[in-house]
């Protein structure tokens, strides 16, 4: 869980990869999960190895950003709840849902 304010800035979708698909041992495992003022830009996202399971960013805070990563594998690329997080130029495949909002 990322802390208010933080920014994970990573060299680009091709060298830096998040992998948690070994990680996977409950429904709704979040990768990554984002709180207000917060960025993430930069990283390759694999989630989980089964459509059911893993969310690659679940953002929950006001304001930030999720720009520029690719999302694979899993069962929701970025979840945002209660959130008013912009969402810029990602990219999404092998993946069940790119983007959901609650």
């Amino acid at each position: 869980m990322m802390i208010d304010g933080l920014s994970l800035i990573g060299a680009g979708t091709d060298s830096c990869i998040v992998d948690s698909r070994q990680l996977i041992t409950m429904q709704n495992y979040k990768t990554i999960v984002m709180k207000n003022n917060c960025i993430v830009t930069g990283f390759y996202i694999r989630s989980s190895s089964n459509f059911a399971f893993g969310y690659g960013i679940s953002a929950n805070g006001q304001a930030g950003l999720i720009t520029q990563n690719k999302f694979s594998e899993g069962n929701k690329g970025i979840e945002l709840r209660n959130s008013n997080i912009k969402i810029y130029r990602n990219h999404f495949f092998n993946i069940r849902n790119g983007i959901t909002v609650w």
